[in-house]
């Protein structure tokens, strides 16, 4: 779209727009037995394309003209934040899964630092109680050993 400084306000160029009997015209057009498919379809999309096309020229005032200047303006400064905001948004998500993997290992690691830790907490305590019932059971064989004695 195009814009031209006028002092002219208000004026514009006539919009295409299909009026009533465009449709009708068309409906009749696409009604016809000598056509194929592909034909009307083909008709109706470029309809479709006609209808959608906008005004080319519009006539505004210089005051319109810079107000629009300065509307673009903003809107590319909007679209530069955007762009910065989804690479800063990519950064911190990339961050984090980085963290995550990060405690993860960590965890993992500690986790068999802790079983290790209790492997040899729990062979140190099978040697205690094994030292501790040979000293109970030599205790025990002599107390045997000294009552059979006293017996005799």
């Amino acid at each position: 779209m195009s814009f031209e400084p006028t002092s002219n306000e208000g004026e514009e160029e006539e919009e295409k727009v299909a009026s009533p009997t465009t449709y009708a015209n068309i409906q009749s057009l696409l009604h016809r037995s000598n056509l194929s498919e592909t034909e009307k379809s083909a008709i109706m999309e470029t309809f479709l394309q006609l209808q959608k096309k906008t005004v080319d020229k519009v006539v505004i005032s210089t005051e319109e003209n810079n107000s629009i200047q300065r509307l673009e303006e903003v809107m590319e400064q909007v679209k530069k934040k955007e762009s910065e905001i989804k690479k800063l948004t990519e950064k911190i998500t990339q961050g984090g899964d980085q963290c995550k993997r990060t405690v993860d290992k960590r965890m993992d690691q500690l986790i068999q630092m802790i079983q290790m830790k209790r492997r040899e907490l729990m062979t140190s305590v099978d040697k205690i109680v094994a030292q501790q019932m040979h000293t109970i059971q030599t205790h025990v064989h002599s107390i045997k050993q000294l009552y059979a004695q006293l017996k005799l």
